[in-house]
């Protein structure tokens, strides 16, 4: 299996609906896009795989070399690595996006808990905007503003992969809600660790639900007019995740007893009308 296979083989495995915004991409950029998300996928399931934590850092600084590698003339060994050289170079990919998001990786290893909005939202650009910033440069823009809409799309979709996962983090070890919001709702962590979405819980669950609506809206607003088309593909991945944010609230937010997801064929359709919408409205 050749780079770019491997790239594409992480990508097809890991389900996510971001792959059908990666179909209306031409193939340089689609290749580009897959050898990214395919990086981001490995790094991030050396944090979720079972092992000792000290293991997982010693894993992490491999890739961060491997990384290195890319940039500084040298060969890296790691097919996914390997994949990243091409698009690196068409696209003028940024070393340190790179780097901030085996950054947000690390911080899985060190932190389980989050005091504030403000260290939450550090974490959420490591993880997600430091991506959509590798993202806008292989999809193309002009305007300044579009660094900004990628930073607050990211943190939409990774807000809203939050309230998904409450309930699987939980069973990992971590809550990634603020502590001084639970304590205003009165949220404690065995009512998390007791699953039932009613009461006090509840409220606190569409509060985090309205803060994700409305960065996807600051997104929106962000997003020059002009730019829409270039950025089709981040519009499909903003439209998928704001249907999961949907089923999350017909669940009644039981995030708990299952995961929450949209049907592949709703993801399908809400992915070829984003693309008709930024392309021909």
């Amino acid at each position: 299996m050749n780079e770019l296979a491997a790239s594409y083989e992480v990508t097809s495995r890991s389900g996510s609906s971001f792959r059908y915004s990666f179909f209306f991409l031409p193939k340089e950029k689609r290749d580009a896009i897959t050898a990214v998300y395919a990086f981001c996928r490995v790094v991030d399931d050396v944090v979720d795989e079972e092992g000792p934590a000290d293991e997982k850092s010693r894993r992490l600084q491999h890739w961060r070399c491997e990384i290195g590698r890319c940039y500084e003339g040298k060969n890296p060994g790691e097919p996914i690595a390997k994949a990243l050289l091409p698009a690196i170079e068409r696209f003028s990919l940024p070393r340190r996006h790179f780097e901030a998001i085996v950054d947000g990786c690390q911080m899985d290893l060190e932190k389980s808990r989050y005091e504030n909005f403000e260290e939450l939202e550090r974490y959420c650009y490591h993880v997600a905007g430091a991506v959509g910033l590798l993202c806008i440069e292989i999809f193309g823009y002009e305007s300044s503003l579009v660094r900004d809409y990628a930073v607050a799309l990211g943190t939409a979709l990774q807000l809203t992969n939050i309230l998904r996962d409450v309930g699987s983090d939980y069973q990992r070890g971590r809550i990634y809600l603020p502590r001084d919001e639970m304590k205003k709702y009165g949220v404690t962590e065995e009512k998390i660790a007791g699953g039932k979405p009613e009461g006090d819980l509840l409220k606190f669950l569409e509060f985090q639900r309205d803060r994700a609506k409305g960065y996807y809206e600051r997104a929106q607003k962000l997003l020059p007019p002009e730019e829409r088309s270039r950025l089709a593909a981040a519009e499909i991945m903003g439209a998928a995740y704001a249907a999961l944010l949907t089923e999350i609230e017909r669940a009644g937010f039981d995030v708990f007893s299952k995961r929450v997801s949209v049907p592949k064929l709703r993801q399908i359709l809400i992915a070829l009308r984003a693309f008709w919408r930024t392309k021909f409205s």
